[in-house]
């Protein structure tokens, strides 16, 4: 019997039967010997349907079902899992070859991790190489940094992050409230929840960017990020250093309260005195906005592109 840990793979799929089974595939073609493989879903195609009873006898457990989210679809089959290591692979994203046997191999050395992740191959729909996706970041504080961090780039791909049936089981299910940042979400609180992080500096899978998107973060997504991390920043028991918090609370509170409405003085070819004059009851309102970096930053940008435009 295989001394590498049993690893559960959830597939949500919705609407792209053409792509499941390769994402089936390359989970099942990696051969690896404690293998729990889910699948949810929630499409009712008939062509999904055909490919999911091809591998009937491989798959532990599918359904299909309406499901009102990709998160709802997951937590059905989390509700289904045993095993001791837990990923999610959409439907359209797909693992590299050897990927199970390289994350079993370094739980099983390694037992103290609970959250890894390596890097990840970004393709378009045609299934071309865009970039290679090299997040990087270990701690509570990088998580929670959305403006320095995780939206520069050093954020986690789902199809590259693993994580321990221990930490899960005190965090447990995904926000199906959430329609964007379920994931984001779910990242914040195990980490809140101790979990031990770590790095394979290796490929370990391919992500489809979805069809019709052109940025790695839309709008819908932000807010929804920044809403996440509101209560965790305000909260002090959350852990985080005072100064730290209180900085990130100036950074959250302007990116909410003011950015707008510099970007419509900008708009409107406002002055610098102009767009002062129209943030002033917001920042009354929230002063702590003013130890903001990113709003300093800002407001100093905005007066040079104002002497410019003199001369």
């Amino acid at each position: 019997m295989s001394d590498l840990p049993c690893i559960t793979i959830i597939t949500p799929s919705f609407d792209r039967p053409d792509l499941l089974d390769e994402t089936i595939r390359s989970v099942l073609d990696q051969n690896y010997p404690n293998l729990e493989y889910l699948v949810a879903d929630g499409s009712h195609h008939e062509e999904t349907k055909r490919v999911l009873e091809a591998y009937d006898d491989r798959l532990h457990w599918w359904c299909q079902q309406r499901f009102q989210n990709p998160a709802q679809a997951i937590n059905k089959a989390l509700n289904k899992s045993t095993g001791d290591i837990i990923a999610i692979l959409n439907c359209g994203d797909s693992y590299l070859p050897g990927t199970l046997q390289q994350v079993g191999e370094h739980f099983r050395d390694h037992p103290k991790t609970d959250f890894l992740y390596g890097q990840c191959q970004v393709v378009d729909q045609q299934g071309e190489t865009l970039k290679t996706h090299r997040g990087n970041l270990f701690k509570l504080e990088e998580l929670l940094d959305l403006w320095n961090v995780w939206w520069k780039g050093r954020n986690f791909l789902q199809p590259e992050c693993f994580w321990s049936r221990r930490v899960f089981l005190k965090v447990r299910s995904f926000r199906e409230d959430l329609d964007r940042a379920f994931y984001y979400e779910y990242w914040t609180r195990l980490f809140l929840a101790g979990a031990n992080v770590e790095r394979i500096d290796k490929e370990l899978s391919r992500h489809r960017f979805p069809a019709g998107q052109i940025a790695a973060h839309s709008d819908v997504q932000a807010e929804e990020e920044l809403a996440v991390i509101e209560s965790i920043l305000w909260n002090p028991k959350s852990g985080l250093d005072r100064s730290l918090r209180h900085r990130l609370q100036a950074d959250w509170l302007y990116e909410t309260r003011i950015a707008s409405l510099i970007s419509e003085s900008v708009a409107a070819g406002e002055t610098l005195w102009q767009s002062r004059f129209k943030i002033a009851p917001k920042l009354l309102q929230n002063p702590k906005a003013l130890l903001s970096e990113r709003f300093q930053t800002r407001m100093q940008e905005y007066g040079k592109t104002e002497d410019q435009d003199e001369t």
